[in-house]
């Protein structure tokens, strides 16, 4: 059993304070019967935070975060959405 990549879609989003993005996926390219979870997490949880089964984001403060997906089987497989925070 191999996991060759791990793909986030999409590679950027924008986001108000408060705001919450549920469209994050993580597509694994993995042998057959090979176990295709991701854990996420967030590079800067004071800008953005991450729920780590689902990959929803929640938009904390102004900067950028990077928002990784990263294969359960293989801890060096993984990719990564970057959040940029804008304030209004």
């Amino acid at each position: 059993m191999s996991i060759y990549s791990v793909n986030v879609y999409p590679n950027c989003i924008t986001l108000k304070t408060g705001d919450w993005y549920y469209g994050a996926y993580a597509f694994v390219d993995a042998s057959s019967n090979c176990c295709t979870d991701v854990e996420w997490y967030s590079s800067n949880t004071s800008v953005a935070t991450v729920n780590y089964t689902t990959g929803y984001i929640y938009a904390r403060s102004s900067g950028t975060a990077r928002i990784y997906a990263v294969s359960k089987v293989d801890p060096g497989k993984s990719d990564y959405i970057t959040k940029v925070q804008r304030l209004i």
